[in-house]
């Protein structure tokens, strides 16, 4: 069933390209902009006050203005977040349209957002005691300088986080379509197929380390290339993107919905 979950992601995705595009690249471009004012308004390098290196300050201390410049795209950035979740889990569970720009008002963008919030705080909690568990395997592993147990623990952090992610989050596409679920209803929900989240997890993670490696690879000092390297970051982030956003809401149809997924 992990394949198919996957499968039935990708499908959402390439399947509704263009709408795909409209939910999320005019809310992105708006972000981009809004930086570039940010930081030509702000005047950047010009936004740091110029202390003397004596001044525990020293040269680095955002004056005021840029400060709250700086806060203000970061409150617009997590509202992008929301904004295209929002609309994409409506396009797909109620096959919400959308123009050049995804509709805002009358959303519960902010909702999602504080949700998703309360959810990283409980993820941050549970990864903080099973840090306790793993403290002792880190440092032998530190200690026999073993970059592949390194490696080992990093992947299976990184996959146990993402299934405590898709095993909790279920609750973001429901609050998106005004049908709330508590976060102990998801958590029982999911344990009805606890190992496929598992497994898609772990591929899906293994999925982004191959991806991530691929476009490091082509690193190099030629311009040309740096250019191409950026663009192949910033489609394999709205890529990541999308696939998290749509097996959240493929989960989410199937357990909830009872929708099926595609044999």
């Amino acid at each position: 069933m992990a394949f198919q979950i996957i499968r039935h992601a990708f499908s959402m995705i390439f399947g509704n390209l263009g709408q795909a595009l409209r939910v999320s690249v005019g809310p992105y471009l708006l972000l981009i902009l809004a930086i570039v004012g940010v930081l030509t308004l702000a005047g950047f390098p010009g936004g740091y006050a110029t202390y003397p290196e004596s001044s525990t300050l020293y040269r680095n201390t955002l004056d005021p203005v840029a400060a709250v410049f700086v806060f203000l795209v970061v409150v617009f950035s997590v509202f992008v977040f929301g904004w295209v979740a929002v609309a994409w889990h409506r396009f797909i569970l109620l096959e919400e349209y959308s123009g050049l720009l995804p509709k805002s008002v009358g959303l519960p963008i902010w909702r999602y957002i504080g949700l998703s919030l309360v959810l990283a705080l409980i993820m941050f909690c549970l990864m903080f005691l099973v840090g306790f568990a793993v403290g002792a395997i880190v440092s032998i592993v530190n200690a026999l300088r073993t970059s592949l147990g390194l490696f080992m623990i990093e992947f299976m952090m990184t996959s146990l986080a993402s299934y405590l992610w898709f095993r909790l989050a279920i609750v973001l596409p429901a609050i998106a379509t005004n049908n709330p679920l508590s976060i102990g209803e998801a958590w029982r929900r999911t344990g009805e197929i606890g190992k496929t989240v598992l497994a898609v997890a772990v591929a899906l993670v293994a999925m982004n380390l191959v991806i991530q490696e691929t476009v490091f690879t082509l690193f190099t000092n030629d311009p040309t290339i740096q250019i191409i390297q950026l663009v192949l970051q910033l489609i394999t982030m709205w890529l990541m993107l999308m696939v998290g956003l749509s097996i959240l809401t493929t989960i989410y149809g199937h357990l909830i919905e009872k929708r099926p997924l595609i044999e």
